[in-house]
């Protein structure tokens, strides 16, 4: 049994290792742009409610605040002059990304805490899905995004809803309060919403007030005080809900009915699923809400990617979910796809061309941010490659809504 636990041990200190080799050498610009609104809440007072997200830059700021001693305000100052190559970069960036780390690590605890009954061969396969997943490396260490945060806080959500056997009024506030927490970090993660409503609808109207009550109080904190000071923020905001790049992602694909009249495909596929539900709805009232949740999450944020535009990072918010399926797969299929599908996510990324690829070395030398990744690919230009990845690994997305609605029965195990 020790020794088991010590090869456990083992796999996730390299994967410990992988990261932090990796997190002073590569990055994006996005935690550039950040990190220099980081450095006007925390050296020159800045509110965090006139930026998007406020939840991720309360962190970043804390965390800034708490390592000043390494990264003062007049390294963070370097960043509003010199965009890609600031005095100390390679040290900015390790500790950008430090509590990433932290974060992840909690992540792993919490994961490890809801699975601790399980036997040896679940943990070590466990250790292994945590420790050398590439998509967390490559969101978090490479590109460097902040997408630990939430990663955690849902696992902590799906922590609090397995042991959740009645909705008390402090169960209630704790659900709000993660999912709140949640919004403020990552506003996209509105879409999985519905299936927390939906989990807590065996509780009736206590359930859908505690599931509605974080999407309100995110509104409120958005606009509220937007509105109060007479903001021209506010109309900025709105008119970027309704015409915005994000927000219309999920508007791009759509089949042509005459008129100018369309069907998009996220709302067919996510209306079906709710139909689906609806005819068990009996059946999952009575299983587990952690595996309902998660079902119904994966469900949704595999429609988003099967049949949407979306960052690379944004296929980490799937994991949490994920996981907690593939556990209970006993035909192994959610483990092995998940490796298969692998390559063509990593193909869809040659759609930003250097951006994504050799230009996330730009803290070693500026000159990767001029080599393309269409210089080494054969037969086909960059774009064909990603689409042909794109198209197959949206299959991958819709295969395993396939099998996820076919094979997990209504007491949340595989059949």
């Amino acid at each position: 049994m020790m020794l088991k636990n010590r090869k456990i041990f083992f796999i996730l200190l390299v994967g410990i290792f992988i990261r932090v080799l990796l997190m002073p050498f590569f990055a994006h610009g996005d935690i550039i742009a950040v990190h220099r609104r980081v450095g006007k809440i925390v050296c020159q007072g800045d509110s965090l409610l006139n930026y998007s997200a406020p939840g991720a830059h309360l962190f970043e700021a804390v965390f800034a605040k708490l390592f000043t001693p390494f990264v003062s305000c007049h390294l963070l100052a370097g960043l509003q002059t010199n965009f890609y190559q600031p005095p100390f970069l390679n040290r900015m960036l390790f500790f950008f990304k430090l509590p990433y780390l932290l974060f992840e690590l909690g992540f792993w605890w919490v994961v490890f805490e809801i699975f601790k009954n399980k036997n040896e061969k679940v943990k070590k396969r466990l250790a292994v899905f945590l420790a050398f997943n590439p998509v967390i490396i490559y969101s978090v260490y490479l590109f460097g995004r902040f997408e630990t945060y939430q990663i955690f806080f849902s696992m902590v959500l799906i922590w609090t809803l397995n042991k959740l056997k009645q909705l008390s009024w402090k169960k209630g506030l704790t659900i709000t309060g993660l999912m709140f927490l949640i919004l403020t970090i990552r506003p996209s993660y509105i879409y999985i919403v519905p299936a927390l409503i939906l989990t807590l609808l065996p509780w009736k109207t206590k359930g859908i007030f505690w599931g509605l009550l974080p999407s309100g109080l995110f509104g409120i904190l958005t606009f509220l005080p937007k509105f109060l000071s007479n903001s021209p923020i506010v109309d900025k905001q709105l008119e970027w809900l309704k015409t915005g790049t994000h927000p219309n992602y999920v508007f791009q694909a759509a089949v042509n009915i005459g008129q100018e009249r369309k069907i998009f495909f996220f709302f067919l596929i996510t209306g079906m699923i709710f139909l689906w539900w609806w005819e068990r709805r009996s059946q999952f009232f009575k299983q587990n809400p952690a595996k309902t949740f998660s079902l119904l999450s994966s469900l949704i944020w595999l429609t988003f990617y099967g049949t949407s535009i979306f960052h690379p990072q944004y296929f980490s918010w799937f994991l949490p979910f994920f996981l907690v399926l593939l556990v209970d797969d006993q035909k192994d299929f959610l483990w092995q796809s998940f490796w298969l599908g692998v390559p063509f996510y990593f193909l869809t990324i040659l759609a930003w061309g250097n951006y994504t690829t050799f230009g996330l070395l730009f803290p070693v030398s500026l000159a990767f941010r001029q080599i393309e990744p269409g210089w080494y690919l054969p037969l086909f230009p960059t774009i064909k490659w990603a689409n042909i990845g794109r198209s197959i690994f949206s299959a991958f997305c819709f295969y395993w809504i396939y099998y996820l609605i076919r094979n997990f029965s209504s007491d949340g195990e595989n059949r």
